[in-house]
């Protein structure tokens, strides 16, 4: 049956030269169990352990995606796939699961520890990279269990990096889903100087004309340092040229979530959505969008953009979230948190207590083998609404948009909600104890410019 050429499929076909012998039914295909290290085809499904090539037909990998490179699938017309189990597709060490097509779906699936996850003890160091999808006009899809798309954690002095799950579409749609701990997610601990050093980036989606979204447990460049150990963590990015982008973390502790204690440093940049004419959102829960907290370390985490040029723009998260900082004994944390920003469209900003640049700074917190008084410091940045002719809103609770709490020997400030439109509405709304009502907050500010037109 003719079938009409594409480069894709022109190009593979060429690695017939240098292929290895088909079988004796000229079939490509194989069970899981008896895929072969290559194989390369034109009309027939291909099955491999490393590399499966198909020009029209279907490319797979199932043998587990265990090895330092393995599970590689590329179709010109049909769908290619990777199938992995537990610590697989680009674990500890290695690369793993790519899945490319041009007219058909891409897609990698794999279980815990998976998909670039590094999570090394002593005395090793972990370096992977794994789950990536890609097609022209078909859908892209990563699904992992926990700990993986990039999920770092060392200890005791060890080195550990890692990138995770990135799905890319011309005009299908792209997207990447993940358990707890994962899409760049880093912890270290570190008991040697200079302790656990984590680097951790997760799950981007990027579609030109279909939708593009991540879904995470708990993740999306969050991170824990502690006993002297530093990292950083980078977490979802959803882009769309046409279609919707978002980021949903159903758990606690994301999107640019910063814990640090006991000497510890770290910095985590969390979830980011755009679209040029679709709706762009983020989505967390308690503790998410450039939040976090310490105890005689230092943090910083910057959290949840949605950016739209014709579509709607938001944020929304519960409590202590958007830029949320808690420093306690000794602690300095600063904190960024949720920007909402469209041309034409509205844009809006929701959190709960504590939210939308709030700073908690404690010094008399009493820890074991800590002074009952030490000074703590915490700063916040919080809600910023933009539009340029639709509506901007930031809505906080209890104590926020640039609500200040302190006690003992601590300093506290924080920057609360802004919100500004060129022709449209612009509005902040909060309860009791908010809008920075102190000499060291800045709180609610609500702008029109048409109002300021003659």
């Amino acid at each position: 049956m003719h079938r009409p050429p594409t480069l894709l499929a022109a190009a593979l076909s060429l690695l017939l030269l240098a292929a290895p012998p088909a079988a004796a039914d000229g079939s490509a295909k194989a069970s899981s169990s008896s895929c072969g290290v290559v194989a390369v085809g034109v009309e027939d499904e291909a099955c491999a352990s490393v590399l499966a090539v198909s020009a029209f037909g279907n490319a797979s990998s199932s043998d587990g995606c265990t090895l330092a490179v393995s599970c590689v699938s590329a179709s010109g017309t049909g769908n290619a796939q990777n199938q992995g189990g537990a610590a697989s597709c680009g674990h500890y060490v290695g690369v793993g699961c790519v899945a490319v097509s041009g007219t058909g779906d891409a897609s990698n699936s794999a279980g815990t520890d998976s998909c670039g996850a590094a999570r090394t003890g002593w005395p090793v160091r972990g370096l992977s990279a794994g789950c990536v999808a890609v097609s022209g006009t078909g859908h892209a899809h990563n699904e992992a269990g926990p700990y993986s798309c990039g999920s770092t954690t060392v200890v005791l002095g060890l080195v550990g990096a890692s990138a995770g799950c990135i799905a890319a579409s011309g005009t299908g749609n792209a997207s990447n889903a993940a358990g707890g701990s994962s899409c760049g997610s880093s912890g270290g601990l570190g008991y040697l100087i200079p302790g656990g050093l984590p680097l951790a980036v997760g799950c981007v989606a990027a579609s030109g004309t279909g939708n593009a979204s991540n879904v995470a447990g708990e993740g999306c460049g969050s991170g824990f340092y502690a006993l002297g150990g530093t990292g950083a963590g980078v977490g979802c990015l959803a882009a769309s040229g046409t279609g919707r982008a978002s980021n949903v973390h159903t758990g606690a502790e994301g999107c640019g979530f910063a814990f640090y204690a006991l000497g510890g440093a770290g910095a985590t940049v969390g979830c980011i959505a755009a679209s040029g004419t679709g709706d762009a959102s983020n989505e967390g829960g308690t503790f998410t969008c450039g939040t976090g907290g310490g105890a005689i370390a230092a943090g910083f985490g910057a959290g949840c953009v949605a950016a739209s040029g014709t579509g709607n723009a938001s944020n929304r998260a519960t409590t202590r979230s958007c830029g949320h900082a808690t420093a306690n004994a000794g602690a300095v944390g600063l904190h960024v948190g949720c920007l909402a920003a469209s041309g034409s469209g509205s844009s809006a900003n929701t959190g709960g207590d504590h939210a939308c640049g709030s700073t908690w700074a404690e010094g008399g917190v009493t820890l074991p083998y800590v002074p009952p008084v030490a000074p703590a410091s915490g700063a916040s940045a919080g809600c910023v609404a933009l539009s340029g002719t639709g509506d901007a809103s930031n809505a906080g609770a209890r104590a926020s948009c640039g609500a200040v709490t302190w006690g003992g020997v601590a300093l506290g400030s924080a920057t609360g909600c802004v919100a500004a439109s060129g022709t449209g509405d612009a509005a902040n709304s909060v309860e009791g104890r908010a809008c920075g009502p102190s000499l060291t907050t800045a709180g609610c500010i609500a702008l029109r410019v048409r109002d300021l037109l003659p």
